[in-house]
């Protein structure tokens, strides 16, 4: 986000911002991503934070587990033991240390990152689609000394950017799961000490007892807090330098939302990748007000069974996925006229009543046409959020009237942590609306 300097001038400023200055912040406690965390745990009376839950039951049978929770003072205390772990394997405390991250969603990155923050150290993150020739690209341009992964392939090839580059800076990988001997033998070969997760954890928690102790080192709000890699339109990726003010300014635009608005208790389901920073913000705004995140398990096809587990009250989600469940819901309707016909006259009468401002979920249509669809999706729902590409105005209609819930559609970039344009509450409207109108005069258009 930018500093605004010509406060006088307006022409590119919403019409709904009427105040002055613009907001920098949500709330005066909670001005960096440190400060938010902890305010949660706060507001939430130290409530669930972060939820997991496994493939297999403790038996070993391929089943599910229910969500299991950890309390925000959980993970803050974990964050700080991993914080003195990483200056004990020799990380330094301020900005010019780089921790990178190489994950799919789960607990241990939100650790990860906190433990980061807590001595002011920068994140940077490494994911897949970005190929192995951007993640070599991503290593050499920060000079990574220590990584934290999550599995042996992600492991693996963080050490075949090493055989090709003998030179990389990369000395250390953290790894979440266990390591194989294998892994072991070829991360000695490359003279990459591997670290398990829960050992540097445990280190950290002996060097919390040492004395004399070492205070923690929080950021200020113009201290880097990330350092976001996009795919851009060509070349290498291109490096986002997010400070902490950027990523609480952003937050403030949940404070436009006035029906649904996070609350301590509050739940969101977290699929899409924390190495974007759609889902970084999303976060963000939770953690401030107290709400909980839940992971889903990493796998596209498990996803419908986590969100009827979880029961999210907010779903942040892209275009490609909801195209799939509309497509899903029409292919089923499609084999019957009557469902069809059926789905269509509630589709309309509910588009009907969300132009008088009118949001249910308990109407005569919910119950007989649109009841499956809301349990599906775990039957709380009161925000879905969708971005990174437009949605098609079927499909806008069809979650509209079905889920009884604000769906609403978000532009910006990472360069603006995300956030930058956001439809209305009770825009009922869907695609561009754009007048174009020829002035004769000086021939052209406007």
């Amino acid at each position: 986000m930018s500093i605004q300097h010509r406060t006088h001038e307006k022409i590119r400023r919403s019409t709904v911002v009427n105040h002055d200055p613009l907001w920098r912040y949500m709330y005066a406690d909670a001005r960096t991503l440190p400060e938010a965390f902890q305010r949660g745990m706060r507001v939430s009376n130290d409530g669930p934070c972060l939820g997991y839950r496994r493939r297999r039951d403790d038996s070993g049978v391929d089943k599910a587990t229910p969500y299991s929770w950890l309390p925000y003072s959980k993970v803050l205390d974990k964050s700080e033991s991993l914080a003195r772990g990483l200056l004990g394997i020799g990380a330094k405390p301020g900005q010019s240390t780089l921790i990178g991250v190489y994950s799919q969603n789960r607990p241990e990155v939100v650790i990860t990152e906190q433990a980061c923050y807590f001595f002011s150290m920068v994140v940077v993150s490494l994911y897949d689609t970005l190929g192995p020739e951007a993640c070599a690209f991503i290593l050499d341009k920060t000079e990574l000394q220590i990584v934290v992964c999550d599995k042996a392939h992600r492991a693996e090839n963080l050490l075949r950017q090493k055989i090709d580059n003998p030179g990389s800076a990369l000395s250390i990988i953290v790894l979440m799961d266990e390591p194989s001997d294998d892994l072991r033998s070829k991360a000695y070969d490359c003279q990459v000490r591997l670290i398990k997760f829960d050992h540097l954890l445990d280190l950290g928690y002996s060097a919390r007892d040492k004395m004399p102790p070492v205070f923690p080192m929080y950021p200020s709000p113009d201290d880097l807090a990330t350092i976001c890699y996009t795919s851009g339109t060509s070349g290498n990726p291109k490096g986002a330098m997010i400070t902490h003010e950027n990523i609480m300014a952003a937050t403030t635009s949940s404070h436009m939302l006035r029906n649904c608005r996070v609350r301590p208790g509050d739940v969101m389901l977290s699929f899409l990748p924390m190495a974007h920073m759609y889902e970084r913000l999303a976060q963000a705004i939770f953690y401030s007000s107290g709400g909980s995140i839940g992971f889903s398990r990493g796998d596209v096809k498990l996803l419908p069974d986590d969100i009827k587990s979880l029961q999210p009250h907010m779903l942040p989600s892209v275009p490609r996925l909801l195209n799939r469940m509309y497509d899903k819901i029409m292919e089923e309707v499609g084999r019957n006229v009557l469902k069809k016909w059926l789905l269509a006259l509630a589709i309309q009468a509910k588009h009907a009543q969300l132009k008088n401002l009118t949001l249910r979920n308990d109407s005569l249509w919910d119950n007989v046409v649109f009841k499956k669809l809301q349990d599906q999706m775990g039957g709380r729902v009161k925000l879905l959020l969708s971005g990174s590409a437009p949605m098609s105005r079927e499909v806008l209609h069809l979650l509209r009237a079905g889920l009884g819930a604000m769906v609403l559609e978000g532009y910006g970039a990472t360069e603006t942590s995300a956030a930058a344009c956001l439809t209305m509450e009770g825009d009922t409207n869907a695609g561009n609306f754009l007048s174009i109108v020829f002035v004769s005069f000086y021939y052209y258009y406007l």
